[in-house]
């Protein structure tokens, strides 16, 4: 690993608002800033090296103090199924250049629909008869675009946990995928560069966050924003997908 001290405001603004996402609901580092570095003529392994430390940063200080939350089952899950498919993702990466984005979002609406009585047994039925497929999926997706978030997201939330249990839960599991994401990046290129400004900024950013925002959520608004979160999520994927974003 190598180390610098590089500084850019652009970019300080962007891991603030990509942080404060992260930081209240485990994702958003990698979701969000992913396609705007990769907007801004960044290439992905180039985005990879600069948001994955980041993103292991604060998985890392949201489970410190609490490993208890994590649930062990589900975590272990993961473990088994998904990381299989972040490593073949990720190395496909490198020769081809798959779109997941309308799959990834269509998926993400159909979550929302978890809100809807009627229709949240049937989906969570679904996902959970075919819950390995389902969370092998989201390594694979993960691996090809760094947009695994919202399949982990609405994976998490089918358990109806409290919001520490959540983002806990979610921290643990990106900070797995980053583990390896770091890994298989290093011995592809051979190093990796690791801005300690931007490291230092974004965990100013979380402490922030968690003492003033975090801890004064509900659970009521806590729900509603997740749902409102992956609203946008979607919105956001279809956006890219259909090249409306670099067309505005």
């Amino acid at each position: 690993m190598v180390f610098s001290t590089e500084i850019d405001i652009l970019t300080f603004a962007i891991i603030a608002g990509i942080t404060i996402s992260q930081s209240l609901f485990g994702v958003g580092i990698l979701l969000w800033g992913t396609p705007i570095f990769l907007l801004l003529g960044e290439n992905f392994i180039q985005t990879l090296t600069l948001l994955l430390p980041l993103s292991l940063t604060i998985s890392f200080l949201q489970i410190l103090q609490r490993l208890d939350k994590i649930n062990k089952n589900i975590f272990t899950r993961f473990l088994k199924y998904s990381l299989p498919g972040i490593f073949v993702g990720l190395n496909i990466i490198l020769i081809y250049s798959p779109n997941v984005n309308l799959v990834v979002g269509i998926i993400l609406c159909a979550s929302i629909c978890l809100k809807i009585k009627l229709l949240s047994q049937f989906i969570k039925k679904a996902v959970s008869k075919f819950d390995k497929l389902f969370i092998f999926l989201i390594g694979l997706i993960h691996g090809l675009s760094n947009l695994g978030g919202p399949l982990l997201v609405l994976r998490v939330s089918l358990e109806k946990f409290d919001k520490e249990t959540y983002r806990t839960l979610t921290a643990a599991v990106y900070l797995l995928f980053a583990i390896i994401q770091l890994s298989i990046i290093t011995f592809q290129v051979g190093h990796v560069e690791i801005s300690i400004t931007y490291l230092l900024f974004t965990a100013l950013i979380y402490f922030f966050t968690n003492r003033y925002i975090f801890v004064k959520m509900n659970e009521i608004l806590y729900d509603r924003a997740i749902t409102f979160l992956m609203f946008l999520m979607a919105l956001f994927l279809f956006a890219k997908y259909f090249n409306l974003i670099g067309a505005l």
